[in-house]
C-alpha cells in the first residue's frame, strides 16, 4: 500500500481527542514538521487536524518509523524529546 492509502486509512479512523496532544506540544510539533519542509500543514494553531495528520504521516513513512500518529519515536525524530 502507497502512502495515499495510508493516509486515506488515518483519516478514516483518527485518533481520539484522548490520543490527542495538548495545544503547546501540537504546536510544537507542527513546528518542528514546518521546520523539515512540511510546511502544507499552514499555521501552527495547537489543533491536529487532517493537514497536521497527514504531514505526520508523510513524515513517519520518510523517516521510517512505521504506523502510528504522535509517540515518543516521532516526538524523537522531530528533536522534541529532551
Amino acid at each position: 500500500p502507497g502512502l495515499l492509502d495510508k493516509v486515506r486509512r488515518t483519516l478514516a479512523s483518527p485518533p481520539s481527542l484522548a490520543d490527542m496532544p495538548d495545544p503547546e506540544t501540537a504546536i510544537a510539533l507542527q513546528r518542528a514538521l514546518q521546520a523539515k519542509g512540511y510546511t502544507e500543514i499552514g499555521a501552527a494553531d495547537g489543533i491536529v487536524g487532517p493537514r497536521t495528520i497527514a504531514a505526520i504521516t508523510r513524515f513517519r513513512q520518510k523517516e521510517g518509523l512505521g504506523e502510528g500518529l504522535i509517540d515518543d519515536a516521532l516526538k524523537e525524530a522531530l528533536g522534541l524529546l529532551a
